[in-house]
Formats: C-alpha cells, sequence, structure tokens
C-alpha cells in the first residue's frame, strides 16, 4: 500500500509541474482532476481561442493495480521519464497508449 501512496504523490506533482508549465502558454483554462479513489488523474485545458471552443485531455494517467498506466499524453514532456526520474520503476509504468502487441517492444511493462 505504500507504492500506492508514493505513486499517488509522484503522479500530482508531475502533473502540477506539466500544469504550471501549460498555465504560462495556454491561454485556456488548465484544470487537473483527480479521482484517488479509482485511480484517475487528467490534465486538460477548457476555454476559448477566440472563436474557437477548447476542451481536450492534455495527459491522462491511471493507477491500476501498482502501476502507473500512461493513458494519454498530448505534451512533448515524457512523462515516464519524469516518473522514472522520480523513481518509479519501468517494470511498474505502462504505456497504455501502445497497442498491446506492440508493448513488448517498449522497456516498460506490458500490462
Amino acid at each position: 500500500m505504500d507504492r500506492i501512496c508514493t505513486y499517488r504523490a509522484l503522479i500530482l506533482k508531475t502533473l502540477q509541474e506539466i500544469a504550471d508549465l501549460y498555465r504560462n502558454e495556454q491561454s485556456a483554462h488548465i484544470e487537473l482532476v483527480c479521482d484517488e479513489e479509482r485511480g484517475h488523474y487528467h490534465l486538460g485545458e477548457v476555454g476559448w481561442e477566440g472563436d474557437r471552443r477548447i476542451d481536450s485531455m492534455i495527459v491522462h494517467l491511471d493507477l491500476i493495480g501498482e502501476k502507473i498506466w500512461i493513458q494519454r499524453n498530448a505534451t512533448e514532456i515524457r512523462v515516464a521519464e519524469e516518473l522514472i526520474r522520480a523513481g518509479v520503476s519501468k517494470q511498474h509504468i505502462v504505456l497504455g497508449f501502445q497497442h498491446p502487441d506492440r508493448r513488448p517492444d517498449t522497456d516498460y511493462a506490458t500490462a
């Protein structure tokens, strides 16, 4: 259970750092939405750019079992590498955005 608490804190810290970077660059409102009970973490943007409506997810991470699943990363930041630098093992990170058949070709967990 300690690992889950540690991973929750690392996920929040990582997403907060990304949110802070985006807040300085974007005109849309940056939102960090967390459902810690179910292990869902979303970083998104919502608002308007001129006449265009913005409502998109930037990063989506899930805690499934004792692994961090990167479901979406629409940034140039390598979220997996940030998590590794923070102490997460590659074997506890799943690249959920990769097709399951392709995951064995990565250095990360397959599921």
